[in-house]
């Protein structure tokens, strides 16, 4: 005998999803606002902040400290050059993601910018 499916009502998943990500309910810091939804995903780096802002109530000053003072957050770029801010100890999981194959891209489009600029023949030469 099989267990009937339950339907969730979409106000409930949301109210599930608010919580879960820190947003109905907030959090008191930038790296409990991250780990609420793996890592503080931006399009734009300005995006971290307002994320922060909307989890913890954190200011500016509070996620650059997490990023650059504390280093308990790692800003990491992706495909499209999306930012991650991730939580230290979560970077290895995250770091064989994408990260990979946009630094190769990046590298490529640096070599070819050197030698288009006449500062090399070949990508390899040093200027």
């Amino acid at each position: 005998m099989t267990t009937p499916v339950r339907t969730v009502p979409d106000g409930e998943r949301r109210a599930h999803l608010g919580a879960r990500h820190a947003l109905a309910e907030g959090v008191n810091d930038v790296e409990a606002a991250a780990r609420a939804v793996v890592c503080l995903h931006a399009a734009e780096p300005s995006s971290v902040h307002l994320s922060a802002w909307a989890r913890a109530g954190a200011g500016r000053g509070d996620v650059d400290r997490s990023l650059y003072d504390r280093r308990s957050l790692v800003e990491q770029r992706a495909m499209r050059r999306t930012v991650f801010a991730v939580p230290v100890d979560l970077l290895p999981a995250v770091r064989t993601s994408a990260a990979a194959r946009v630094a190769a891209q990046q590298a490529g489009l640096l070599a070819r910018g050197v030698v288009a600029g006449g500062l090399a023949e070949h990508p390899q030469d040093e200027p």
